[in-house]
């Protein structure tokens, strides 16, 4: 097909569907075994390069959710860890409910500006934007929990947190 001329909405679903119920467009040509194998260095006998998919390659369906599921699991310990980390018997000592709605927190402006990151919009009267217009994940950074930790410590130790008779 020429890339020049536009597809009409007939193509588009065509292209859908054939990707759905193809065995290519599903499956692929992907080497799974290589996805699903450990690279260890003293059990091959040769190293070989990883696939690589260029920019407008097609990936079959079945590769997407995989590495989906994996991408989003590694996102989610990301953003959940550093209010675990803060909330916890190293750092605040907040009870479990204050804990939850951290992880909440930043679980929800996380996605919004996440959201807000890949959505690219214009500033009214400027030459600049708001967002990359990419996709990527603003998460929670880590940076912050040693300088949240000694806070706390000194916080615990000056008094200006409260503490009960067993210390907590």
């Amino acid at each position: 097909m020429d890339r020049g001329r536009r597809r009409s909405f007939v193509d588009k679903l065509r292209k859908v569907y054939r990707t759905f119920t193809t065995r290519k467009g599903l499956i692929g040509e992907y080497d799974y075994a290589f996805l699903f194998t450990p690279n260890l260095p003293f059990m091959k006998s040769q190293q070989r390069g990883a696939p690589f998919f260029g920019l407008e390659d097609r990936m079959p369906v079945v590769l997407a959710l995989i590495l989906g599921a994996q991408h989003s699991l590694c996102m989610l310990a990301g953003i959940i860890t550093p209010p675990i980390l803060m909330s916890g018997s190293g750092g605040a000592e907040l009870p479990d409910s204050t804990a939850q709605y951290l992880v909440s927190t930043s679980l929800i402006v996380s996605g919004f500006l996440s959201a807000i990151q890949m959505a690219r919009f214009h500033i009214y009267k400027t030459p600049y934007y708001l967002g990359t217009g990419l996709i990527s994940v603003v998460g929670t950074s880590f940076a912050t929990i040693p300088v949240a930790m000694g806070a706390f410590a000194q916080m615990y130790e000056s008094g200006y947190c409260p503490v009960d008779e067993q210390g907590n």
